[in-house]
C-alpha cells in the first residue's frame, strides 16, 4: 500500500471525494523492455522472481504463443526491427516444440529439453490462436508467415480433436485470424464453433447463459470466438450466443465500472458463491480483447466503454485499489490475492498487459 504509485492512488481518491473530479483514462506508453528482459535466444522464461528471470523455470509454449502474439501486435504499429527480431525467436520456439503428428508440447526445461509428457490443449490452442494473428498481420514478412502456416496446417488433425472448450475457443480465434481468399477454413470454422454452441445449448438455463456449469479462466475467449465464426461464417445463432454469454460474464464481473475477474482461489461454481481472489492479469487482457471484438462486430460503443474500465484494472481500479503494472520495469505483477499482491513480474502477466495494452491502440 505503501509504494509510490498505490500512495499516489490513495491521494487521487481523497481528492476526487471532494472535488468530483473526473476519471481520466491512463494509456502510459509501451514498454516492452521487461518482455525483452525475460526472452534470451531461445524464447522467453515462465517465471521471474520479482523483475528478474529464473532460468530454473524454463520455458513454455503458452508464453511463448502470447509473445508471438505481442510481437506481432507491435511490430504492426511501430515497425522496430528489433521486434521482429525477437518475433523470430518466439515463432522458431513454436517449431521446435511441434512433433510430426502436429501435436505442440507445453514445458522446455533450462537445457532445451522437450517434456514429451507435458502436452496441454490449451496451450495448443492458444499457439494457433498466436500464429493465426500473426498470419493476419499484413506487415510481418512473408516467409515468416510461410512458418506459421506450416505450424498451423500441422495441428489441425490435433486440434479437431479437442474436447476442452477454451482450447476450442482459442483453436476458432486463430483459424478466423488465419481464414483469407488463399487459405479456407471455413469447414474447421463451423465445425468448432458448432462444438461450442452445443456446449452452450446444454448447459444454459434462465440465470445461467454459460457453456459450462462454472466460470475458471479465460472465460470471455468462449463467446469471442462465437463473435469471430460469425465474421466469417454469418450463422445468426453464433452472434447471438456471442452477445448473450458475454453479457452475462458482464454480469458477473463487473461492479458498476470496476472489472472483478472471477478469482483462481476456487473459481465461481453454479449454485455456490464466486471467488474474487486470486485475480489474474490475463484475465483483464482477454476480457478487453473480446469486449474490442464485440464492439467491432456489432457496434455497441458500451463494449468499447467497458474495455477501458477493465483496463484500469492494472492501474489500481480493481478490488484492492493496487496498481498492478510497473511502469519502471514494464513489467506486470502476477496475482491480486486478498491480502496482497504477488510482486513477481512472470512472462505470462506481463505479456498480458502488454496484450490489453497494445489492443486499446485504435480504440482510443
Amino acid at each position: 500500500h505503501m509504494t509510490w504509485q498505490n500512495v499516489s492512488l490513495a491521494y487521487g481518491k481523497l481528492f476526487n471525494q471532494i472535488l468530483n473530479i473526473p476519471d481520466i483514462p491512463n494509456l502510459p506508453r509501451i514498454n516492452t523492455n521487461h518482455m525483452f528482459k525475460l526472452t534470451d535466444n531461445f524464447g522467453i522464461i515462465q517465471f521471474s522472481n520479482q523483475h528478474l528471470p529464473d532460468i530454473k523455470s524454463g520455458y513454455t509454449l503458452d508464453d511463448n504463443a502470447r509473445a508471438l502474439l505481442v510481437s506481432s501486435m507491435h511490430y504492426s504499429h511501430f515497425k522496430e526491427f528489433k521486434t521482429l527480431q525477437f518475433l523470430k525467436i518466439y515463432l522458431d520456439y513454436i517449431k521446435y516444440v511441434q512433433d510430426n503428428n502436429g501435436k505442440l508440447y507445453n514445458y522446455v526445461d533450462k537445457t532445451k529439453k522437450i517434456n514429451f509428457k507435458d502436452w496441454s490443449e490449451d496451450a495448443q490452442g492458444r499457439a494457433i490462436w498466436a500464429l493465426g494473428a500473426m498470419l493476419k498481420n499484413e506487415s510481418i514478412p512473408e516467409d515468416f508467415k510461410k512458418d506459421g502456416m506450416r505450424i498451423l496446417k500441422k495441428s489441425i488433425p490435433i486440434m479437431m480433436k479437442m474436447q476442452s472448450p477454451r482450447s476450442i475457443a482459442f483453436s476458432l480465434i486463430g483459424l478466423c485470424y488465419a481464414q483469407d481468399d488463399s487459405n479456407d477454413f471455413k469447414y474447421e470454422i463451423k465445425k468448432l464453433a458448432d462444438w461450442i454452441v452445443s456446449a452452450y445449448n446444454a448447459n444454459n438455463n434462465t440465470d445461467w447463459y454459460w457453456f459450462e456449469p462454472y466460470l475458471t479462466y479465460s472465460n470471455s475467449k468462449l463467446p469471442e470466438s462465437l463473435f469471430l465464426a460469425y465474421s466469417i461464417i454469418s450463422n445468426q445463432s453464433y452472434l447471438h450466443i456471442a452477445e448473450k454469454s458475454l453479457h452475462f460474464l458482464i454480469s458477473q464481473t463487473f461492479q458498476n465500472s470496476t472489472f472483478i475477474p472471477i478469482g483462481q482461489d476456487g473459481w465461481y461454481i453454479k449454485g455456490k458463491d464466486r471467488s474474487y481472489f486470486d485475480q489474474q492479469p490475463v484475465e483483464a487482457a482477454y476480457m478487453i480483447q473480446t469486449l474490442l471484438v464485440a464492439h467491432k462486430i456489432t457496434g455497441n460503443i458500451n463494449y468499447q466503454k467497458k474495455s477501458l474500465d477493465a483496463f484500469q484494472w492494472f492501474f489500481g481500479k480493481n478490488s484492492k485499489n493496487q496498481v498492478m503494472y510497473n511502469e519502471t520495469t514494464g513489467g506486470c505483477y502476477d496475482g491480486l490475492g486478498k491480502n496482497t499482491i504477488n510482486i513477481n513480474q512472470g512472462a505470462e502477466s506481463t505479456l498480458s498487459y502488454l496484450i490489453a495494452r497494445l489492443s486499446l491502440i485504435n480504440a482510443y
